[in-house]
C-alpha cells in the first residue's frame, strides 16, 4: 500500500513539474516578445525625440528673430505714425 501511495505522490510530483516548467517557457516567451516589442518602440520613440529636439532648436531661433525684429517693428510703427501724421497736415485733413 505504502508504495502505491508513494507512486501516486511520485506521478502528481512530475505532472506539476512538467506543468511548471510549461509555464516557465511560456513566459520566457512572452518575456522575448516584450523585449522586441520594447526595443522597437524605442526606436521609434528615439526618432521621435530628435524630431522635437530639433523643433526645439527652432523655436529658440524663431524666438531670437523676434526678439530682433520687435524693436524694428516698433520703429516701422511709429515711423508709419508720423508720415500719416505728416501727410494729414500736409493735406489739410482731406
Amino acid at each position: 500500500m505504502e508504495r502505491n501511495d508513494e507512486m501516486i505522490w511520485r506521478e502528481v510530483f512530475v505532472r506539476r513539474m512538467d506543468s511548471m516548467d510549461k509555464r516557465q517557457e511560456e513566459v520566457q516567451m512572452k518575456l522575448e516578445e516584450n523585449t522586441e516589442a520594447t526595443t522597437r518602440i524605442e526606436a521609434s520613440t528615439r526618432e521621435v525625440v530628435q524630431l522635437l529636439e530639433s523643433m526645439k532648436g527652432a523655436a529658440r531661433i524663431l524666438e531670437l528673430i523676434a526678439k530682433v525684429f520687435k524693436p524694428i517693428g516698433v520703429l516701422i510703427g511709429v515711423g508709419v505714425s508720423v508720415w500719416g501724421m505728416v501727410s494729414m497736415i500736409k493735406g489739410g485733413g482731406k
